[in-house]
């Protein structure tokens, strides 16, 4: 929204800028750009990434110059202002809504493939969910649904090819490309990726109205430069980075890749094509340049897709060679279907048939492809020296070396890479990581010793892990789940493991000898049983992982929940991390009377349901040097009191909540240095919290 005003609990004020508004529903037609509206909400800061990794909301909001968003919850916080003499929609709007109709009516209204065919003619992106996405995603054909490089190449080439069919030379041609295509733009509402593609072949047009010859990499520089003078901020988005990376990709690597495989595929190279067999002839004129065009985009998309997909897909290869020429019939039928939808009614039908069948061809292919073993694998995000040796050795092979010098120099790079490697993997040995997600309700841990097995300490509610859980593992490459803990059988810590299930499958489980009468723990013991997943009972004295189980004993259950949660505890390098669970006040007073070790370096505690976490006798047998809370805001209990916080900080150590730090990661190396990092910024280590005491 473009903001004019803003109305605040102490008044009403002139302001100006960019806001963006969340909202979970879709608002109705009568809300268009051009309108004024009123909007209520809570105005605040995007969030910042949950954890090293993952998806920063607020770093990619501000690369689009917004700083500000706005939560509106229902339609009925939002209000017209300008009933009375509202504006005539935009062009670009009229032509949405007229486009989607004549698409949709043909076959019978709004379905999957009716919203998919929007999503790829008309770039409407609320058609993309997530369940019909995924298919896409998982076999790496996502790209075709949005107005790129590959959209506006198709369109250039079918408008190109029917004016060359009526005999108009190439000048003509590009005089008449480009109004055309831009005129499409326009009509789409101006995406950015279709204004990058389209700025680069308005260059290749212009080249052929002034006679020049062709060249497709000075091209992409040109469009590449005059995008980045008009916006510089565009060179750290990553649909600019995936555009031009593909695009040079193609053109540097495409036509070696189809001249070694015609090379490998062609029966006897003193045979004439023509006494060839026809399948040899149609895999080398056919199947060649697509497997090869396939292949070089893959090979230019790789690093990019890996670290902000977190996704390794090499059955791309071969889906998008069979999917593109789909997605180009499909996309000429849908541009024929509004074509002759208001002066012949019959054969815009016949098209949108055409588009359906195409769509429904594409669908099943996807599916079938993200199916297959091996052809998707989730990577952990490559570290940038690797990132930067990928890149070389692609530039190695693109500069018009000698063989011999190319073969050195990438055997001298895979070396390299080889080595640092080894170091990092040096360096990095007997390293532990902890990491505590800020959830909106609930709590979930991550503990990655990097000798040990790795293990998700609860998964929060059913929101926190569809939304951060999942995503989060996925940063670190998890296709499968990594062990469990369920410490508590309330909705708030367990309930989010059946997200998890259905996205990656039921984790081996360890729960304490509770019998919780929650109906949220029943329904996980339920899916593991029925998954035929094991189930691991833990009381004192027993060890996960490495992780000691202090509480609750065995045999003894006291008469709240909160009370029985598992306490878990580490000693790292000489560090002892101890974590808390949301146990209550009698698990805390039973803890703190075992007679157990209980002091730690660090503790980590989630908030009970009733009274406060870390009570006084607990906290003394602990005598932490830094305190981690797992806060969220529903329920109220989970918002940590001013005077819980007051509390703590009086012990002079360093008190984190992630509430108001995000989220928080524990180092400890096998020097004994312990460090501390919040995703707003704090850090704490062991040496400042000995130079403080």
């Amino acid at each position: 929204l473009a903001v004019s005003e803003i109305e605040t609990d102490t008044g009403r004020s002139a302001a100006s800028g960019t806001g963006h508004v969340s909202a979970p529903f879709r608002l109705a037609k009568r809300y268009y750009a051009g309108r004024r509206v009123e909007v209520s909400g809570v105005i605040k800061r995007p969030p910042v990434a949950q954890a090293n990794g993952m998806f920063s909301y607020r770093d990619y909001l501000a690369r689009h110059g917004i700083h500000f968003q706005l939560r509106a919850k229902t339609p009925r916080d939002w209000r017209l202002l300008d009933e009375a003499k509202p504006p005539a929609p935009p062009m670009s709007v009229r032509f949405q809504r007229w486009a989607r109709d004549s698409l949709a009516k043909p076959l019978g209204g709004e379905d999957d493939v009716v919203r998919l065919l929007w999503a790829m003619t008309l770039g409407w992106r609320t058609s993309l969910s997530g369940e019909v996405a995924k298919p896409f995603m998982y076999s790496g054909t996502m790209h075709i649904f949005a107005i790129s490089g590959l959209h506006i190449a198709m369109i250039a080439a079918i408008f190109v090819q029917l004016m060359r069919f009526v005999g108009l030379p190439r000048v003509a041609c590009g005089l008449l490309l480009i109004p055309a295509l831009w005129f499409y733009v326009a009509a789409t509402g101006w995406q950015a990726s279709a204004v990058r593609s389209s700025v680069m072949v308005t260059i290749v047009a212009t080249g052929w109205i002034l006679k020049r010859p062709g060249d497709l990499v000075n091209s992409l520089a040109a469009a590449a430069v005059l995008i980045l003078l008009w916006e510089p901020q565009l060179l750290f988005m990553t649909g600019f980075q995936l555009s031009f990376c593909v695009v040079f990709s193609i053109a540097m690597f495409a036509l070696p890749l189809q001249e070694w495989i015609q090379n490998w595929l062609q029966p006897d190279p003193l045979l004439p094509p023509e006494l060839w067999p026809w399948w040899s002839r149609f895999a080398v004129r056919i199947v060649t340049p697509l497997l090869a065009v396939s292949g070089a985009a893959w090979l230019g998309s790789l690093p990019l897709a890996a670290s902000t997909f977190n996704l390794f897909t090499p059955v791309t290869l071969l889906v998008n060679a069979l999917i593109v020429p789909l997605a180009g019939l499909a996309l000429a039928s849908s541009l024929g279907c509004l074509v002759f939808a208001v002066w012949l009614p019959l054969v815009s039908e016949l098209f949108a048939y055409s588009a359906w069948l195409w769509m429904c061809l594409m669908m099943w292919l996807s599916e079938t492809a993200a199916a297959l073993p091996f052809g998707h694998q989730y990577v952990a995000v490559p570290p940038t020296w690797l990132m930067l040796i990928y890149v070389a050795a692609l530039a190695l092979w693109a500069l018009p070396l000698v063989l011999k010098t190319k073969r050195l120099g990438t055997l001298a790079l895979i070396g390299l890479a080889f080595v640092w490697f080894a170091a990092e993997s040096l360096a990095k040995r007997g390293e532990f990581t902890l990491t505590v997600l800020p959830l909106d309700s609930g709590s979930a841990l991550f503990a990655e010793p990097h000798d040990d097995k790795p293990l998700l300490i609860d998964s929060g509610s059913d929101s926190g892990a569809r939304f951060s859980v999942v995503s989060f593992l996925r940063t670190r490459g998890y296709d499968e789940p990594p062990w469990a803990v369920a410490t508590h059988g309330d909705r708030h810590h367990v309930q989010g493991f059946g997200s998890l299930a259905a996205e990656m499958g039921w984790p081996v489980m360890f729960v304490n000898p509770t019998k919780f009468n929650s109906p949220y723990h029943k329904e996980m013991l339920e899916g593991l049983k029925s998954a035929g997943q094991s189930v691991i009972v833990v009381a004192r004295g027993n060890s996960i992982a490495g992780w000691e189980v202090l509480h609750p004993p065995s045999g003894d259950r006291l008469p709240k929940a909160d009370d029985n949660a598992t306490v878990l505890a580490r000693e790292v390098h000489g560090v002892r991390v101890l974590l808390l669970s949301d146990l209550g006040e009698a698990g805390q007073a039973d803890l703190a009377g075992s007679g157990l070790d209980l002091r730690s370096d660090i503790v980590v505690s989630a908030m009970p349901g009733v009274g406060d976490p870390l009570g006084q006798a607990l906290l003394a047998a602990i005598d932490p040097k830094a305190i981690v809370l797992s806060a969220g805001t529903f329920p109220y209990k989970e918002i940590p009191s001013a005077e819980l916080l007051e509390r703590l900080a009086k012990r002079g150590v360093s008190v984190f909540n992630t509430l108001s730090d995000g989220g928080i990661e524990i180092k400890i190396r096998r020097t004994g240095e312990w460090r501390i990092n919040s995703m707003h910024g704090r850090e704490v280590s062991n040496s400042s919290e000995d130079a403080k005491n």
